[in-house]
């Protein structure tokens, strides 16, 4: 992975383990809404320094984008709180989007279910 997905040392008060996994799962969700990774075409150095400054790309207009945002602001204490959160968003979204990307979206949940049970069994990143 690249600086724009992961980088491990861009804030100070980021750790490894949950939050960081939480963190890349925001990129994950981004990059999977926008068929693009976050700074795509930026240098690595100017990634790590908007990293450090805490500014991320929008996602304002993705049906994800406030998912994302707690993701990447580490606002989630737990992957329960996101996998909740893409539900809430999924129930909110049924029945206006199209079948697709519900599918997707089904998708996405069962892999935040998987970080969130592996978090519980310690197999997280630490």
């Amino acid at each position: 992975m690249g600086a724009e997905v992961r980088f491990r040392d861009w804030c100070p008060c980021r750790e490894t383990g949950l939050q960081n996994d939480l963190f890349v799962m925001g990129s994950v969700l981004f990059e999977l809404s926008t068929r693009k990774p976050p700074y795509v075409g930026l240098e690595d150095q100017e990634v790590i320094r908007l990293y450090q400054a805490m500014k991320f790309p929008s996602a304002d207009d993705l049906l994800l984008g406030k998912v994302i945002t707690k993701c990447w602001m580490g606002s989630y204490k737990s992957a329960d709180d996101l996998k909740s959160d893409m539900i809430m968003t999924f129930e909110q979204t049924r029945a206006r989007k199209p079948r697709w990307l519900m599918g997707l979206f089904t998708l996405l949940c069962m892999l935040t279910s998987i970080l969130a049970f592996l978090s519980q069994c310690n197999y997280v990143s630490k």
